[in-house]
């Protein structure tokens, strides 16, 4: 597997209202209340970083928590490291 780059400073103020979303995303499993744009936000990041052409479906509830769960590991691993 490819090493993913670290999220920007932007990246990272970008998902900052989200972070309690990510959060129960990441411990828990769980996501709820997000925005159709956040999503879209999400999903912009995961691309760019993952470097995957393979987008998550945005309809599918499984891939959106799936989704938030991936960038909010990548957000608290970047958000200490920064």
């Amino acid at each position: 597997m490819k090493e993913r780059r670290h999220l920007t400073a932007e990246e990272l103020f970008a998902l900052a209202p989200y972070e309690p979303n990510m959060a129960s995303a990441v411990k828990s499993d769980y996501a709820r209340g997000i925005d159709r744009s956040a999503l879209r936000l999400m999903k912009a990041i995961y691309l760019d970083v993952s470097g995957s052409r393979v987008a998550p479906d945005l309809c599918c509830a499984q891939c959106i928590v799936r989704l938030v769960r991936t960038v909010g590991r990548w957000y608290f691993e970047d958000v200490v490291n920064f």
